[in-house]
Formats: C-alpha cells, structure tokens, sequence
C-alpha cells in the first residue's frame, strides 16, 4: 500500500489500514505535526470509518494523510468558533423575544441551531488546551478588567447551558426568555473574547 504523508512517501509498518495510519500519525508527530484529513484512494475518509477498516489488509489502495501544525489547527478552530458566536448573539436575541410573544415554535427552532454551538464552544475549548498542551486549570486570559480563567468560565457556560434545559424541561417560558437574553446574551461577548484571544496565543507559539 503506498502511504504519503504531506505527499512524501512514507513507509508502512505492519499488514492492516490500522497499522499504516498508525505509522503516517507516527510520522507527523515527529515531524511536529497532527494528521487532520484521510483519503483512502483519493476519497476521503473519517477516522470512525477507517478505525471499523483497520484490521482490513493493505492491499494496493492509497492511504494519503494531510497534517498542520497544532498550533495552526486551533488557530484556525478556535477563530471559526468565535465567528459562530457572533450569529449565536442574534439568534439568542430572536430566540428571546419569540418566547416574550408566544411563539413557541419560531423560538424552538432558534434553541435547536443555538445549542449545538455552544457544545461547540466547550468542545473545542478542551480539544485545543489538550492538544496545545495547555493545562486548563491554569489557562487565563488578561483583560482590561482583570484576569480571567477559562476552567471557571467552562463552569459558567455548563451551569448556564444546564438552566436552559431545565427551563425546557419545565416549560419555564420566562426564565428561559431571562437565561437567553442576559446570560448568555453576556456570555456570548465575553467568549468570543476570550476564543479569540487564544486563538491569538496559539498563533505566537
């Protein structure tokens, strides 16, 4: 099986997919690097399909595997989540005033796309410290008002995230109307400030 890497020929170890993806991975590391696209004979292919294909035999198919810079991939990450935001802002706004006026349904539909975004933001807050080798515990951002530390915004956004729930779950029209409108109306501002200050800090190392 031919296995390229950044297109530079590299060779497989072992007899599977498995074993070639693994010696690719091995090879970016030592380059510095983390594997971030796989095309199996130039289609591509995410790593939930190939790991059900990793006891598969070599073959002659191509594995081809593209890497970044960790640095350049949380970047870019965190950069794409904090423009998310920004249309997160509006339709917390719409969202809230549905509710103020009764329309259940319009404001349901404004929750469903909101939600998985701000999953987002915690998913890729968590997944940037990890691969960065940033300790979260100890990550902070500096602003004009202080010091600000992101393991206890985490915290914040879950317990707010956590309200929203229980405001659905209890029908709860009006507290969820307020969590929308100020909670996470403030916390949308301050975490487009702080993802774009990491993706800032990740971009100087």
């Amino acid at each position: 099986m031919p296995l390229l890497l950044d297109n530079v020929p590299v060779n497989p170890t072992g007899l599977t997919l498995g074993d070639a993806l693994q010696a690719g991975r091995a090879a970016a590391e030592g380059n510095g690097r983390i594997v971030v696209e796989i095309f199996l004979d130039q289609a591509a292919i995410d790593p939930d399909e190939l790991r059900r294909r990793s006891e598969a035999p070599l073959g002659e198919a191509e594995l081809k595997l593209t890497s970044v810079r960790p640095a350049a991939l949380v970047r870019s990450t965190l950069h794409d989540v904090a423009e998310a935001i920004e249309k997160v802002k509006q339709d917390q706004t719409a969202a809230a005033e549905a509710l103020q006026q009764g329309r259940l349904d319009e404001a349901m539909a404004f929750l469903s796309a909101l939600l998985p975004v701000w999953e987002q933001v915690q998913r890729a807050t968590e997944y940037s410290t990890a691969i960065m080798g940033w300790s979260l515990d100890e990550l902070e951002v500096k602003t004009a008002g202080g010091t600000i530390k992101i393991a206890d915004e985490i915290t914040r956004l879950v317990t707010t995230l956590g309200e929203i729930k229980r405001s659905l779950q209890a029908r709860d029209w009006a507290g969820l109307s307020d969590v929308l409108a100020f909670d996470l109306d403030e916390q949308a501002q301050r975490w487009r400030m702080l993802l774009s200050a990491l993706a800032a800090t990740a971009a100087k190392a």
